[in-house]
């Protein structure tokens, strides 16, 4: 089985083999960090941000905001890196959570659904330290969100920010929308330097989100707003 504990009954001349491997999550233990979205039509309803804690046993908490609202979820992950939780939601769909470890890369990817929509997960472990393997992407940004020339499509007007990066790879981030809302997140830069850049707006009723990409190449940030 994979799971850490096995029930059965015991019967005569029963002959048990147990086969041993390496834990998988000592390497994987640590916290996650990233978005879940339709990749193919990405809207407000089907979005949020994903956190989770993994321990070195495979266990784990994790919360999810969605909508402006934030749930809480754990459990346990199989031998081969799966977890399915079932979340529940006042006056809304349950969501179904379906979940995989990536033992090599570092990573949580999967689904999760309202029955309605599904969403793609990603979320990447937090690697850096500013010790023993410091984030070659630590320092100060100022950045420019662009608008749209269509704002009856698409938020018009341009947003802007600063953004400051540690050794260890987190991120702080202060920012002012085109129509003067003023939004802040903090979060942690991936291996590969993405930051899931996600903010709700308007109690819940609104978000902007994307994952952006620090880089020293012109023109290769981008994100994907929703409002």
């Amino acid at each position: 089985g994979n799971n850490p504990a096995l029930t059965f009954i015991m019967q005569s001349n029963t002959v048990l083999t147990a086969n041993f491997i390496p834990n998988p999550f000592t390497p994987s233990a640590g916290n996650y960090q990233g978005l879940f979205y339709d990749v193919t039509n990405a809207t407000h309803q089907s979005s949020g941000f994903f956190n989770a804690t993994v321990t070195s046993g495979g266990a784990f908490t994790a919360k999810l905001l969605s909508l402006g609202k934030s749930y809480s979820l754990k459990g346990h992950f199989t031998g081969n890196g799966e977890a399915s939780i079932v979340v529940v939601r006042s006056g809304l769909n349950p969501l179904t959570v379906n979940l995989q470890m990536d033992f090599a890369g570092s990573a949580l990817t999967g689904t999760i659904s309202d029955g309605n929509w599904t969403a793609q997960l990603l979320a990447n472990r937090a690697v850096f330290n500013s010790l023993i393997n410091p984030a070659i992407a630590a320092g100060k940004y100022t950045l420019v969100l662009p608008g749209s020339d269509d704002s009856s499509t698409l938020p018009g007007g341009d947003s802007f920010g600063t953004l400051t990066v540690d050794g260890s790879g987190n991120i702080n981030f202060t920012g002012s929308l085109a129509d003067g809302s003023k939004v802040l997140q903090k979060t942690i830069l991936s291996r590969w330097n993405q930051w899931p850049f996600y903010i709700s707006l308007n109690s819940g009723s609104g978000s902007i989100f994307g994952w952006l990409t620090i880089t020293n190449e012109i023109g290769r940030a981008s994100c994907r707003e929703r409002v």
